[in-house]
C-alpha cells in the first residue's frame, strides 16, 4: 500500500497524519485511490461495512435453538410452522420463536420432502394433492412444496 493510500487508511480509522511527515511523494499522488482527488479527500471513501460480532444469544434463546433442533430431528416442520409450534406449544416469545427456528440448521426443501414422501405414503395422493397440503396444511412455501413434489419418487 503506498503511503497515500496509508493516509487515507489512517484517516478512515480516526487517525490523523498532517503534512511532510506523511512522506507523500509525487509518485504516490499517480498511484492514489479512486476516491482521492488531485486535490486530496473527495469526500465519497469506499463504504467499509461494520465488522462488530452479531450479540450473543441470551438463554432464552438457546432453549428454543435445543427444543427446535429436537423439534427438526423427530418430526418433518416447515420454518413457519416450527416457529408456530415453539410460541404456541413451547410458549417461547413469537421473536424468539421465530429466531430458533431460523437458526435452527433445517434444510426446509429436505423437510418439506420427508413430509411429502411421509404423506404420500399414507395417503397415495397425486403430486398436485401432495402439494397442496404441504401448502396449506404444513405451511411450507410453494417454492419448498414445488422441489418436494418434483422429487418424490414414483
Amino acid at each position: 500500500m503506498n503511503t497515500r493510500a496509508r493516509i487515507a487508511a489512517a484517516v478512515a480509522a480516526g487517525g490523523l497524519i498532517i503534512g511532510a511527515a506523511a512522506g507523500c511523494t509525487a509518485e504516490d499522488d499517480a498511484a492514489q485511490p479512486s476516491y482521492l482527488g488531485a486535490e486530496g479527500f473527495t469526500g465519497t471513501a469506499p463504504h467499509v461495512a461494520d465488522e462488530e460480532e452479531p450479540p450473543s444469544p441470551s438463554p432464552l434463546h438457546e432453549q428454543a435453538l435445543g427444543a427446535a433442533r429436537a423439534y427438526v430431528d423427530s418430526a418433518h416442520f416447515s420454518e413457519s410452522g416450527l416457529t408456530e409450534q415453539l410460541a404456541t406449544v413451547d410458549q417461547f416469545p413469537p421473536d424468539v420463536a421465530s429466531w430458533a427456528a431460523a437458526h435452527s440448521g433445517a434444510d426446509w426443501n429436505a423437510e418439506a420432502l420427508e413430509s411429502a414422501e411421509e404423506y404420500r405414503g399414507i395417503s397415495h395422493a397425486s403430486g398436485a394433492e401432495v402439494r397442496d397440503r404441504l401448502i396449506t396444511v404444513d405451511r411450507f412455501t410453494p417454492e419448498q412444496a414445488e422441489y418436494a413434489t418434483s422429487h418424490l419418487g414414483g
